[in-house]
This record gives structure tokens, C-alpha cells and sequence, in this order.
């Protein structure tokens, strides 16, 4: 098993906040077009980014993450 990021989760949080992507890039300090990337599965945070994507919208790392089955 495997741990991997939850890109539909990011995306459901945001909007949860009423937040377009280019304003929670800005409190991410990274472009609206990585958080695109991020949302749509593209890329993968780095821990960093995935503490501060947790930190900045109150979510537990653990809820931004998804437990994938080796096949």
C-alpha cells in the first residue's frame, strides 16, 4: 500500500471556503496554475506544501491524503 495525495479532496476544501483557485494559490504563495496541477492530479505536493495546504485551510494532512493498494 501506498500513500498519495487526494487532489479531488484539495479541490473540495477549497470550495468548501469559497475560495478560487488563484486566491488560495496566493495564500499558498505558489501560481494558480500549480494549484490547477495539484487539483487535477498532474502533481503530487512536496511534504512542505502539503503542511502549508493543511496549515492555510485547517485541514488534518492525513484527510489530504488517500491510501492506495499495491496491485
Amino acid at each position: 500500500m501506498r500513500m498519495q495525495f487526494n487532489s479531488k479532496k484539495l479541490r473540495e476544501v477549497r470550495l468548501q471556503y469559497n475560495l478560487t483557485q488563484e486566491q488560495l494559490a496566493e495564500l499558498l504563495n505558489i501560481s494558480d496554475r500549480h494549484l490547477r496541477n495539484l487539483e487535477t492530479e498532474c502533481h503530487n505536493p512536496s511534504s512542505q506544501m502539503l503542511c502549508r495546504i493543511s496549515c492555510v485551510l485547517n485541514v488534518p494532512m492525513d484527510e489530504l491524503m488517500i491510501v492506495k493498494k499495491d496491485m
